[in-house]
């Protein structure tokens, strides 16, 4: 029996990552990659997040917390 669509994105963190960003990427003749600011408080997870987002062609900054994530908003305008 196959799994919903939805149930598959729950199940498949890396599914539902990619589905919501790519609701943001500009599309397939951009010159640029999308900006996105990776922003957590454990630098893991922060991490594991940018590898993938890098992998799938995004241009990523992170930041470890609130200043750090505002200063980088400031300075960088990320897209997401």
């Amino acid at each position: 029996m196959r799994q919903s669509s939805v149930a598959a994105c729950t199940a498949n963190p890396q599914v539902r990552l990619r589905s919501y960003v790519r609701a943001f990427v500009r599309g397939p003749m951009s010159e640029d990659p999308t900006r996105v600011l990776v922003v957590d408080d454990e630098p893991n997870i922060t991490e594991l997040v940018s590898l993938g987002l890098r992998y799938e062609g995004f241009d990523v900054s992170s930041a470890h917390d609130g200043r750090g994530a505002l200063r980088a908003v400031r300075e960088l305008k990320p897209e997401l």
